[in-house]
């Protein structure tokens, strides 16, 4: 994995904005160095989706600043929870669930657009949440489409990091093929799209 500063240059983020960034990410590599790992990882691999889904609107910059600072809200959750492999209860949800709002508010005064995708990015799984969205405010509105489709493509960054290097009861021991049934079975709809990206490198299912 490149260097942070060199995943920002790279994704074409002017240099104005790598300090703040890097501050946010101080705080969460400090909390929990493996979720700084992870936020890595998928603000690489959303940003490389995004050369290849030809989605209007998308580009490589707007997703590495989401896959950056997705789970930034994570900075509120207990290390212990973070640390947890086996299947969450009603209660480890009640407590992880609110990390994407706390992200949303850190953010939305000043990197708005960004705070709207990623508060839209744990919408489209089997446990949708949160259950009511901060509304667009009126200049985004115009870009609703775009807004979602950048969340899509994150959570299906995010999928792919978390099936492919963390060890908990749903991932563990997977073999390549596995994990690729797994990420299909996960997505309907968007099989062309995994498909393009396999072809180009992007998405290998290494196995765990």
């Amino acid at each position: 994995m490149k260097p942070l500063d060199k995943l920002l240059s790279d994704a074409g983020i002017d240099e104005k904005h790598h300090d703040a960034i890097e501050k946010y990410l101080e705080v969460l590599k400090f909390r929990h160095e493996p979720t700084f790992h992870h936020v890595l990882r998928v603000g690489w691999l959303a940003s490389r989706m995004a050369q290849y889904a030809d989605l209007p609107g998308v580009t490589p910059k707007m997703m590495m600043w989401a896959g950056l600072l997705h789970d930034i809200g994570k900075a509120e959750v207990p290390v212990e929870l973070l640390d947890k492999t086996a299947k969450f209860d009603e209660a480890d949800y009640a407590v992880m669930e609110p990390h994407v709002m706390a992200g949303f508010l850190l953010l939305t005064k000043v990197h708005q657009y960004t705070a709207h995708v990623i508060v839209r990015h744990h919408r489209f799984g089997k446990r949708p949440y949160p259950e009511v969205l901060p509304p667009l405010p009126d200049h985004l509105e115009s870009q609703q489409d775009t807004v979602e489709a950048a969340a899509r493509l994150l959570a299906l960054a995010d999928f792919y990091d978390a099936l492919t290097t963390r060890h908990n009861e749903r991932s563990r021991g997977f073999t390549r093929a596995e994990q690729r049934e797994l990420y299909y079975r996960e997505h309907p709809g968007f099989e062309a799209l995994i498909e393009r990206l396999e072809h180009a490198g992007v998405l290998t299912f290494e196995s765990t």
